[in-house]
């Protein structure tokens, strides 16, 4: 990961389970929609580095929105800035999802059509003569392929879109949370 986009992942304290793909892929987003001035991301960058010293989370917020206020930081602007970083990643889901959904198109209901035509064809030949049952044969064999690369992309798929929602589901937590604590504290 690129120098920014460390910094702006480690912005978020996710789990183990959390995706590395996947946070990239919205930390990209985020820096690709980074606005100007002091907003949400540097309060957040300015918030953790005070919690690496002896201060509770109600002191390093209100240090980080205090810095941030001699810059014009107020807490409007910074709740409308998170509520802008958190659409981004909205946004990325929906762009997401939409992905998933052409991959699910392409790789399951292309093969499961591809999957039927051959069954089709398999009824045809066993009315022909014992010549076609040769191609009868190699037909079957590729529908046995097909379901199990159905399995696969199934598996793949699923697999791709657990990684992310529940990366997703962590960083919208963290942003609802941090909203909260300004919203209690400042």
């Amino acid at each position: 990961m690129s120098g920014k986009l460390n910094q702006l992942s480690n912005l978020f304290k996710l789990s183990p389970e959390a995706d590395q793909k996947s946070l990239e892929f919205m930390m990209m987003a985020l820096e690709k929609n980074n606005q100007e001035g002091f907003d949400y991301i540097e309060f957040k960058q300015a918030f953790n580095a005070l919690l690496q010293l002896p201060l509770d989370e109600v002191m390093s917020v209100k240090s980080a929105f205090t810095t941030g206020n001699t810059l014009g930081l107020t807490k409007e602007s910074l709740l409308r800035s998170a509520d802008f970083y958190k659409q981004v990643i909205h946004k990325e889901k929906v762009q997401f999802d939409a992905a998933l959904k052409n991959q699910r198109e392409q790789k399951i209901d292309g093969r499961k059509a591809e999957q039927q035509k051959l069954q089709d064809q398999i009824s045809r030949n066993k009315d022909l003569i014992n010549k076609l049952q040769a191609e009868i044969d190699q037909y079957q064999k590729s529908i046995d392929g097909v379901d199990e690369e159905i399995e696969a992309a199934i598996a793949k798929i699923e697999d791709s879109r657990y990684k992310f929602e529940h990366t997703f589901s962590e960083i919208i937590t963290q942003l609802s949370k941090d909203i909260e604590l300004i919203n209690q504290n400042i």
